[in-house]
């Protein structure tokens, strides 16, 4: 162990080069000498002004905040996929507890990457974590060890890191693939928890080819827009088993409890409730936002009648700046309000809900016609699209 720099591993966090390269690529580096090196964080590094709390062993500061993305570097430019497996479960080791805590929505506590602020403040509330390098990141993704990427991604985006986008990794795999169609690239591109975002591909395509509108059209119809729509497709299959998957991501509770009692009749209700925004806000702020964007439909209705085009258009962008404001609202409340909710979770949901607001408002929704509705409003955006990009409907 001498030999590989182990012996200065406690008393220094700019090992010799030496150090990596022999252990990422000399396989004659026993399983066990790898397991005491990565079981750092779980030692007691007390050595001069290396001290921390005895006292509460989920706060040792170790250098292994340095060391394990190092290590990680070294063994992708050595592809040893073995040892790679093995910094992961160190990482996720050392990082569980902070992931925890993140999960609970705890607001005491102060997230430290660095090795020297781990050292300010012997306090409960700063926990020490490993953070992967966007480099470190990009770097897995070029050598194509996509599974290891999306790990290590996941990781860095469970300790609220930086990460990369989950679909750059998705279509980096998937052009990868001499199997794969434009259809799966599209999929990748613009189905995201299993909604398509029907905005980015009319914004992306702005003179769709024959065939481009016929994929286009092929994608919006067999993909849900809302979450409204999504969850009222596993109801009409009976599948409970997704439906359930659904609740768990999204920590609906109450939506757990219904599928798990089998009182299947209330959950429809329920999802238009938080998804249709009909009884959201006790103080009828939703009722009179729904009530201004209905006004602005009828008025767009009327100067589409009289082929007035611009004021159409003034109409849909004073309901897009509705919405713009609402979003706005609601991220400014929840500043003052982490604790109740999962703030993460919230805003990826966010834009989907606040489209939940039009959709409801627009088609007159009712857990009897969502089906039907959904159908004719996805028809309507596509032939609002086909006018503006000045395209027939072939």
């Amino acid at each position: 162990l001498s030999k590989i720099g182990l012996n200065d591993i406690s008393i220094t966090e700019d090992l010799d080069d030496i150090f990596y390269k022999t252990l990422c690529s000399d396989y004659r580096v026993t399983n066990d000498e790898i397991k005491y090196i990565l079981e750092i964080h779980k030692r007691d590094i007390n050595v001069g002004e290396y001290m921390y709390m005895s006292n509460d062993k989920r706060h040792v500061k170790g250098l292994w905040q340095v060391i394990y993305p190092k290590i990680l570097d070294y063994a992708i430019t050595y592809k040893n996929v073995k040892l790679i497996n093995k910094v992961f479960n160190a990482c996720f080791d050392a990082n569980s507890y902070a992931i925890s805590v993140i999960k609970d929505n705890r607001i005491d506590y102060k997230l430290s990457s660095s090795p020297l602020k781990r050292y300010e403040a012997q306090v409960t509330s700063n926990i020490p974590v490993v953070v992967i390098p966007i480099e470190v990141l990009n770097k897995m993704l070029e050598n194509k060890m996509y599974a290891l990427c999306k790990q290590f991604n996941m990781l860095n985006k469970q300790i609220n890191a930086k990460y990369l986008d989950f679909k750059l990794i998705e279509l980096e795999e998937l052009k990868s693939d001499k199997n794969s169609t434009e259809m799966d690239l599209l999929k990748v591109k613009y189905v995201k928890y299993e909604l398509i975002n029907i905005k980015d591909i009319f914004s992306d395509y702005k003179n769709p080819s024959a065939y481009e509108k016929q994929v286009i059209y092929n994608m919006i119809s067999n993909y849900p827009i809302t979450y409204l729509e999504l969850v009222n497709n596993y109801m009409i299959d009976n599948n409970y088993k997704k439906l359930f998957e659904f609740s768990i991501d999204y920590e609906l509770d109450y939506l757990s409890s219904l599928i798990m009692h089998k009182k299947y009749d209330d959950i429809m209700p329920y999802i238009i409730s938080i998804f249709g925004y009909t009884d959201v806000l006790k103080d009828g702020h939703i009722k009179e936002l729904k009530l201004r964007i209905k006004e602005l439909n009828v008025e767009s209705q009327k100067y589409a009648e009289e082929n007035n085009t611009h004021m159409v258009n003034r109409c849909y962008e004073k309901i897009a700046k509705l919405l713009e404001d609402e979003k706005y609202r609601w991220y400014y409340n929840l500043t003052n309000n982490t604790k109740n909710v999962n703030l993460t979770l919230y805003k990826e949901m966010l834009d989907v809900e606040l489209e939940s607001i039009l959709f409801s408002v627009l088609m007159g929704l009712n857990e009897n016609n969502i089906k039907v509705n959904s159908n004719n409003y996805k028809l309507k955006l596509y032939n609002d699209y086909l006018k503006k990009v000045g395209a027939s409907n072939e």
